[in-house]
């Protein structure tokens, strides 16, 4: 980061050097235009998405005119030259030594930072028209592995009026709505600076690099430019202990025999994890715990550590973790030493988040839980020392009311991954060699692919080491497998009446030829409208995911709780949790699922003595209430120990 600002520094030049080299004639080119005179509509849908994400900048901006003092000379391409009136004339903005040529010398020099791996942070000295900013976006990875730290951009525009001809020129919304980029814009561009950092961490960054978005030819702005660099440096110095502090801090804490401040966090995008989480914590609360939730958005700038940061300011004595180790959550190896207790509880397979990395790893501080118990032997292969089984849980809420809108004899609620851009990756060989696997797969379900994979060496065009390094492999084969035995299964009930629910991703996934399009009826709102979907469905299908050996999921408790009637498919020791027959009816073959289906459509009444007899199990035994005696007594016993 010094070595950025020093270059910086070293283009600092004078006011009398900038006139020089930046006026243009005493009079600017009679082939220039004004801004007014090139229309768009860029700026208001601009503006939008600006104010969208950046509230603040309303009151910079929503009081400054389009200015009639810059201009521009298009015909060029789409780097169009632009000038802009200053007091002592007119300046160039882009286009003095040729746009394109301008804009290479500043983006060789990110370049040069960017290939830096522990450069996270770049701050853009001036957006000009933007030119700079959006080919090294360009660079920015879409996704970003767990363990390692997404890259962000801080844009600071002194200029409003400059800013808003960079609005009316281009259509910016690709980077305006990118939630790792940031903007900074008016004269008090340090304040502004300060409210990111507290809000977002900024000053928590691993490095950063200052860097000018166009060729600041005026003397005062750039030097202001510059002088704004030192400031944010200085802020980054003066946060730069604040880990440590935590660290030691934590370090000191004295061991707590009860708990009762509890921290974990979620991506509201998941799919299952939020409900469950919120579900544990909601229980915690009603046992007097003070929890606290920290939501962490996909694509979005996160500084290095922010979860450690957020865990040390709240201070909790158990930390949640789910579906991830808590090795991510420390800088370096602290997990192994700060002695919070913690809860790591697996609610999909291990296999599909478990990295062969240097940050995953359990220490003596976790607890590690999973819903199914087939996935333990994997666990203590990753190094668990403890694991212990702990199912789903229901979600306690008042029925929901019979609805004509989803009334049917029966539906499905339920998703599928589309794996498009994935399977663009691969080779037609690749693709073909999976292919295989997951068909054999859906042929012997108890197989795991593991065993398949060993049985089906892949075959001389297919390099797997290649293939494993291009793609998650296992992680690929059980969605991929997944969505197809869903189809199947549920392009057989169609004759039935079927409504199936849920992300759209199902029309992309369905061949075009599938009867189920007919049958897609769309998402619906877990909170709102599932209750009532439930209620009105005569029968409500349940299918299990592949991963699911030996284990329930959410619907097999959601459903009897609503006073509804589920019909589900069969898991091996699903009669640990529901009495067969009596309290939940099982399928176990699509022979015998249509059959089922015929038995229950023909004789309702048979249906609400089930319903009533899975309800009270589930008010029982299968409450997020229960799973915290259940957590509570095993933490209790394991760290007493």
């Amino acid at each position: 980061m010094q070595r950025i600002q020093i270059l910086l520094k070293s283009q600092a030049i004078s006011l009398e050097e900038s006139v020089r080299s930046a006026l243009l004639d005493s009079e600017p080119h009679t082939d220039w235009i004004s801004i007014h005179e090139f229309p768009t509509r860029f700026l208001e849908r601009n503006l939008e998405a600006l104010y969208a994400r950046n509230p603040h900048l309303l009151e910079h901006l929503s009081e400054i005119n389009l200015p009639e003092t810059v201009q521009l000379r298009p015909g060029g391409g789409p780097l169009i030259p632009c000038q802009i009136r200053r007091n002592y004339g007119w300046t160039w903005i882009h286009g003095k030594d040729g746009v394109a040529a301008e804009n290479r010398g500043l983006i060789d020099l990110a370049l040069k930072s960017y290939k830096d791996p522990e450069m996270d942070l770049f701050c853009i000295l001036g957006f000009g028209l933007g030119y700079v900013a959006s080919e090294m976006l360009e660079w920015f990875p879409q996704k970003v592995d767990p363990f390692r730290h997404a890259r962000g951009m801080v844009i600071f525009e002194s200029d409003p009026a400059l800013f808003l001809a960079a609005l009316t020129l281009n259509d910016w919304r690709g980077i305006i709505e990118r939630k790792y980029v940031f903007f900074c814009v008016g004269d008090d561009l340090k304040t502004q600076w300060e409210t990111l950092c507290r809000e977002h961490l900024l000053c928590s960054c691993n490095k950063a690099a200052f860097l000018f978005g166009y060729p600041v030819r005026d003397a005062v702005k750039k030097n202001d430019y510059l002088a704004l660099a030192g400031r944010v440096q200085k802020t980054w110095d003066e946060a730069r202990p604040l880990p440590h502090q935590h660290r030691s801090r934590l370090l000191a804490r004295t061991h707590d025999s009860k708990i009762h401040k509890v921290w974990t966090w979620y991506n509201p995008i998941e799919r299952a994890i939020p409900h469950i989480a919120s579900g544990l914590m909601d229980a915690m609360e009603r046992r007097g715990m003070t929890c606290k939730t920290l939501q962490v958005e996909s694509g979005r700038y996160y500084p290095p550590w922010h979860k450690f940061h957020d865990i040390a300011g709240f201070d909790p004595n158990l930390i949640v973790q789910l579906n991830r180790p808590t090795s991510l959550l420390f800088p370096e190896n602290w997990a192994h030493e700060i002695p919070i207790p913690r809860v790591v509880w697996y609610v999909d397979s291990p296999r599909n988040f478990w990295q062969k990395h240097p940050a995953f790893y359990f220490t003596k501080h976790d607890r590690v839980f999973v819903w199914d118990e087939t996935y333990i032997p994997f666990l203590h292969e990753c190094g668990a020392e403890e694991v212990h089984v702990l199912p789903y849980a229901a979600d306690v809420q008042p029925p929901g009311e019979v609805c004509e809108r989803f009334r049917c004899p029966i539906s499905f609620v339920g998703q599928v991954m589309d794996q498009g851009d994935t399977r663009m990756q691969l080779t037609k060989e690749e693709r073909n060699y999976l292919d295989g696997i997951v068909e054999e797969k859906l042929s012997r379900l108890e197989d795991e692919f593991t065993e398949i994979l060993k049985r089906n060496p892949p075959p001389s065009s297919v390099n797997y080491e290649a293939l494993s390094e291009k793609i998650l492999v296992d992680y690929y084969l059980y969605v991929e497998a997944n969505s197809r035995h869903r189809i199947r299964v549920l392009e057989s009930l169609v004759p039935y009446g079927l409504r199936l629910y849920g992300p759209e991703a199902w029309l992309t996934v369905l061949p075009e030829q599938s009867a189920l399009r007919d049958c897609f009826c769309g998402p619906v709102d877990h909170r709102t409208e599932f209750p009532s979907l439930m209620r009105s469905s005569l029968i409500n299908l349940n299918i299990h995911s592949l991963h699911a050996v030996a284990s329930l999921n959410m619907r097999d408790y959601d459903v009897p709780l609503q006073d509804s009637f589920l019909l589900t498919d069969w898991v091996l020791g699903a009669d640990r949790w529901f009495e067969p027959e009596r309290e939940l009816v099982f399928y176990r073959s699509l022979e015998d699922l249509h059959a089922r289906i015929d038995e229950f459509l023909s004789h309702p009444e048979q249906r609400e003595p089930i319903i009533q007899a899975g309800k009270q199990r589930v008010l029982v035994d299968h409450t997020y209430d229960r799973r915290l005696d259940d957590l509570l007594h095993i933490l209790s016993r394991s760290f007493a120990t």
